[in-house]
């Protein structure tokens, strides 16, 4: 610093007023940052203010007399009616007058271009903002019952996992409703047991946020979550779009087990977590453009949901269709049902049988049935056995059996169904009978014969096919429910000829969506109403009577009225690759028993 005195000024003066003006920008930079302070809490005011002024969500508890059943929701069926769903209170709609119904279990992916209102469906749901029109789950409206209630019977898992500041204890149940065994039991299922054992078990401290774990097990500890919850809806808004492929490998795989009897609502990113959906959802502008079965959706080359998939390129593509072409043959090709003997003392218990109601016939878990066996105290044996038809203008080179999948060998023999009795072991040996061999069998399930053996026979002794089975699986209803449905139905039956009941027996009976089970040998008339199907039986579909067993009339597209009187009856799928039954019902009661092995 250079100090310039004039003429008649003083050095003290000069140093004095240096010294006053350090003493200056001192000053200063104590308020500039006393300023700042209070800029900064002001900001605290700001957002307080803002809060404030906010517009309050609709009521938290359900206004008084509202009589929600406490298992609400029991079965999962979810309606949207002219909705429209609005991110702001006065802005356009993201989601216009959608139109549709989830049925009980049905497992249905969301797809769609950025910003088409996809996870706008899931915020819809949670009523999260302005809804305009009718959302009803198990036929309950939404807007008459408060947030809590709702919202606490809804589980999601959404694509950023939320973890809380505190132990894992408090973040799987945040409200001590469960014991440690079945919090421990949920880490098994989904994988993380052996993790936080070898730690301090459930009083494992997790960041905020869950920054000390990484985003796959942050997924993980949300699906143990939900498992825990055990909700009949579960909601994934892009839950493994940022997971590895393992993690996400497991948690689609936990998903179809522990949720097979839930409705589930998949958010895609990765189109393979919902090509085995029952539906897809295809959003575009808020609208729904297209909603079915994938396979039946990739039939349409020009359509929104093939563009997607061929936008993944040529090999992902192809593989994505094939994916979609199995499941569908699987659903078509099941035609297997049920064992033969259960010891029950209870001689009318199917009289009285528990009707279940079922609104789907895909995506069930699977169960081994040696598990079955073990849990349950009665002798259980089960027999297997495959629908076959011989008709008369089926032929392997008939234009009907050029319908057949590639992996159904025709066999030109004639059967009789009449003499199916003849069982060893696990193999299914039908009676051949002789006479034109020009008649093909054409319903072979690949996923469940494991041979076939055709063997000839001679003037003593009839030709002979053999059905080599594999492992036995149960696939139906989940845990105990599936051992009622076993010992309701098949305690009745006392030994089964041609795959039903032969018992006298009047009331419902069930139609898996392949398969018909009906009491054809009883005595009397049994009548039986399937109300609200569509079931396409003049193309699908084949009946073979004899004796005048079976008529049946079809009063409109969505009704059916069978009447029995006795005979037999042969049931057949010409498996061209769609469904038999749509079984998107509400009223249809039926037991869906199948074994497969």
């Amino acid at each position: 610093m250079i100090v310039y005195c004039a003429k008649g000024s003083f050095a003290s003066d000069v140093g004095l007023a240096i010294s006053q003006l350090l003493s200056v920008v001192s000053l200063a930079q104590i308020g500039i940052k006393q300023a700042a302070d209070v800029d900064n809490n002001l900001t605290s005011v700001e957002r307080v203010l803002e809060y404030t002024n906010l517009k309050a969500e609709s009521r938290i508890e359900s206004p008084p007399g509202t009589h929600l059943p406490r298992d609400w929701p029991a079965t999962g069926k979810i309606e949207f009616q002219r909705l429209f769903f609005y991110h702001d209170g006065n802005g356009s709609p993201v989601v216009k007058n959608l139109n549709l119904t989830v049925y009980p279990k049905e497992k249905v992916g969301i797809v769609g271009r950025t910003g088409a209102g996809k996870s706008s469906l899931i915020s819809a749901l949670f009523r999260l903002t302005r809804v305009e029109g009718t959302i009803k789950i198990d036929g309950v409206d939404t807007k008459d019952i408060g947030l809590q209630d709702l919202r606490s019977r809804i589980s999601i898992i959404p694509q950023d996992p939320i973890l809380f500041s505190g132990t894992l204890r408090r973040n799987l149940d945040p409200f001590a409703e469960f014991p440690d065994y079945m919090l421990w039991n949920t880490l098994n299922d989904v994988g993380m047991k052996l993790l936080f054992s070898e730690n301090d078990g459930l009083e494992t401290n997790l960041s905020d946020g869950g920054s000390n774990m990484s985003v796959g097990q942050r997924q993980l500890i949300c699906l143990a979550r939900a498992i825990l919850r055990n909700n009949k809806i579960l909601l994934l808004d892009e839950a493994t779009a940022n997971v590895d492929p393992q993690t996400d490998a497991l948690i689609q795989k936990t998903i179809r087990l522990k949720f097979a009897d839930c409705t589930v609502l998949t958010v895609a990113h990765r189109l393979n977590t919902i090509m085995d959906s029952d539906k897809v959802i295809v959003m575009d502008a808020g609208r729904m453009v297209e909603y079915d079965h994938p396979y039946k959706l990739l039939q349409n080359r020009d359509g929104p949901f093939s563009q997607l998939v061929q936008q993944t390129g040529s090999c992902t593509a192809h593989q994505l269709s094939q994916v979609a072409l199995e499941v569908s043959q699987a659903l078509v090709s099941r035609l297997v049902i049920t064992g033969t003997r259960h010891t029950s003392s209870n001689k009318n218990k199917y009289r009285d049988n528990k009707a279940v109601e079922l609104n789907t016939t895909s995506a069930l878990a699977n169960y081994a049935t040696e598990s079955i066996i073990t849990r349950y105290r009665e002798t259980m044996r089960f027999e297997v056995a495959f629908i076959l038809l011989a008709l008369s203008d089926w032929s392997p080179h008939s234009e009907a059996a050029k319908k057949l999948p590639s992996y159904i060998t025709p066999c030109s023999v004639n059967l009789n169904l009449n003499e199916c009795a003849k069982r060893r072991g696990n193999e299914v040996i039908p009676t051949i009978v002789k006479g034109d061999r020009e008649y093909n069998i054409p319903v072979l399930d690949p996923l469940l014969v494991e041979e076939i053996r055709v063997e000839e026979g001679s003037d003593n002794s009839p030709t002979r096919l053999s059905l080599v089975s594999k492992k036995i699986i149960i696939r139906g209803l989940a845990g105990a429910q599936l051992l009622d449905v076993l010992y309701d139905l098949v305690g009745k039956i006392i030994h089964w000829d041609i795959l039903v009941p032969s018992v006298t027996c009047d009331g419902r009976y069930g139609i898996e969506g392949k398969i018909l089970i009906l009491p054809i040998k009883g005595q009397g008339d049994v009548n039986i109403k399937l109300d609200n199907l569509r079931l396409l039986i003049d193309m699908f579909f084949e009946i073979e009577t004899r004796k005048d067993g079976l008529r049946y009339q079809k009063v409109n597209e969505n009704q059916l009225f069978f009447n029995v009187t006795g005979g037999s009856i042969n049931l057949t799928n010409l498996f061209n690759g769609d469904r038999l039954l749509e079984a998107n019902t509400s009223s249809l009661h039926y037991c869906e028993i199948i074994a497969a092995v």
